[in-house]
């Protein structure tokens, strides 16, 4: 049976998509491409034991993405949590 097998990419609209994709690279360590977009091979995931991509509807009123408004959640994995929110915050994220 034909099924699908992973998440071939995220794309979404940004004001401002060459300085988001750089604050991407710069903040997160995500791997910039020379065509401007972020590549993130399956190699990496497979590497951590149990890794894997989530794929679930809410239901439209749920509050499981509170305080965002939004109407979508992307969860990120890291291999390093600590130095990844380390790096953010010398951004000012918090």
């Amino acid at each position: 049976m034909a099924k699908v097998i992973g998440v071939g990419g995220i794309f979404f609209k940004a004001k401002d998509s060459a300085a988001l994709t750089r604050w991407y690279a710069d903040v997160l360590g995500m791997p910039l491409e020379d065509w401007g977009g972020i590549l993130l091979p399956p190699d990496a995931m497979a590497a951590h034991r149990g890794a894997a991509t989530v794929f679930s509807p809410f239901k439209q009123d749920t509050t499981y993405f509170e305080p965002s408004t939004k109407d979508f959640m992307i969860n990120l994995a890291v291999d390093d949590l600590d130095g990844v929110l380390a790096k953010c915050a010398e951004h000012g994220v918090t």
